[in-house]
C-alpha cells in the first residue's frame, strides 16, 4: 500500500518566522538531537500526509502552550522567543495547514 504524499506549502512570512525562532534547533543538521528527532523542518514537506498533520497539529499545539521555544533554551537566547505576531502567524498556518490536508487527501 502506498502512503499518501501531501501538498504542504510554506508561506515566506512562516518561513521567515521558522528560520528566526525554530529552524536553529530543529532540523537534519542540528548538533542537539531531541528538537530534530521530534521535528526537523527540512524534512516536513517530504513526509506522508498522516505524519506532517500530526506534526502541523503538534506545532501549534507546543507554541499554544508556550512550549516552544523551551524557557531553557530562551534563557541563553532571548531573541528567538515567539511574539504573539510570529506565535499566531505559526499557529493559524499550523491548523489552517492540517485541516487543508485532511480535507483533500
Amino acid at each position: 500500500m502506498k502512503s499518501q504524499k501531501a501538498n504542504l506549502v510554506i508561506p515566506a512570512g512562516v518561513h521567515s518566522v521558522i528560520m528566526q525562532h525554530c529552524f536553529m534547533c530543529h532540523n537534519t543538521k542540528s548538533r542537539d538531537t531531541k528538537p530534530k528527532e521530534k521535528l526537523s523542518f527540512d524534512l516536513l514537506t517530504h513526509m506522508d500526509l498522516p505524519t506532517i498533520v500530526a506534526k502541523l497539529q503538534n506545532i501549534s499545539d507546543e507554541v499554544n502552550n508556550d512550549k516552544m521555544p523551551p524557557k531553557k533554551f530562551l534563557e541563553h537566547h532571548p531573541e528567538k522567543a515567539l511574539n504573539a505576531k510570529d506565535k499566531d502567524i505559526l499557529t493559524v498556518w499550523a491548523i489552517a495547514s492540517a485541516d487543508s490536508l485532511i480535507r483533500h487527501k
